[in-house]
């Protein structure tokens, strides 16, 4: 009997393969526009891209910024593959918290899914990009006047460790790693009990800022293109920023700042407290 994880899969990838089917015809003809700096893409392609390409960083995706006129029954399809999606992520959620201590749980989901053909048996999920899988379409339904699209960064986020997590972190290396003595070495040098900081550089975001026609407005941040039903994208005043990335930005060095900025351990992102 198929899990229900096997189940929620093989229809992602059947409504994906709709999706691919419908856009030999209709999509080829709706209606989309793009950035000058983006590379050229197809909707269809935009949802089909859900593997690690050679030498791509775990941490990052490939984003496609647009804007696009769906029909009617490019909507439903739209929304049965974001539900698709909603529930693959909530099953995987919970594959993740039956096997909490499993680190290699990818291993376990490919067990599971050993009648699934296609893409997953000439790729294999190890190359599955969980993050580019899981991503929802954004789909606006309410009536827009306009649409400004601009880049944000939030900075930095920073995770307090504890000594004895930043040690189980080194320790977790794999032996054979050069680094790991001395990563080892540098935390014996620190006094016993010594807090770390974790820091991640948030990736800039492309923000839609969506003013609707009954004045209202809001935020969302994009990475696959922004679908528009029921009007037609060319009645829509738009805004790309010019760059395809976001400017540099300027920290200005606060005065209480209390973390380091040169990292103790750089490949593992820690950095010290100051006093």
């Amino acid at each position: 009997m198929k899990s229900g994880l096997e189940r929620q899969l093989e229809q992602l990838f059947e409504l994906l393969n709709q999706r691919l089917l419908l856009a030999q015809s209709s999509l080829a003809q709706c209606a989309m526009t793009k950035p000058s700096w983006q590379k050229p893409f197809t909707l269809s392609s935009a949802l089909a891209d859900l593997w690690y390409q050679t030498g791509q960083d775990g941490r990052s995706t490939r984003n496609y910024y647009g804007m696009v006129q769906l029909d009617s029954d490019q909507l439903q399809l739209a929304l049965a593959i974001n539900q698709a999606k909603t529930e693959l992520h909530q099953s995987i959620l919970a594959l993740k918290q039956h096997y909490p201590k499993q680190s290699k749980w990818p291993e376990l989901l490919r067990q599971r899914l050993p009648c699934v053909n296609g893409p997953l048996a000439n790729v294999g999920l190890a190359r599955l990009h969980l993050k580019q899988l899981l991503r929802l379409m954004p789909i606006v339904e309410q009536p827009l006047a306009k649409v400004q699209l601009s880049w944000y960064s939030s900075g930095r986020s920073i995770k307090k460790l504890s000594y004895q997590q930043a040690l189980a972190m080194v320790e977790a290396l794999a032996d054979d790693r050069p680094q790991k003595a001395r990563y080892l070495q540098q935390l014996a040098a620190l006094p016993p009990g010594t807090p770390l900081a974790r820091v991640q550089n948030q990736a800039p975001l492309l923000r839609a800022n969506l003013f609707y026609l009954d004045g209202s407005r809001e935020a969302r941040n994009l990475s696959l293109p922004l679908a528009v039903v029921h009007q037609p994208i060319n009645g829509i005043a738009f805004r790309y920023p010019e760059s395809a990335s976001a400017p540099e930005r300027t920290r200005a060095k606060r005065s209480d700042l209390r973390i380091s900025e040169e990292a103790y351990i750089e490949e593992l992102r820690l950095h010290l407290y100051l006093n």
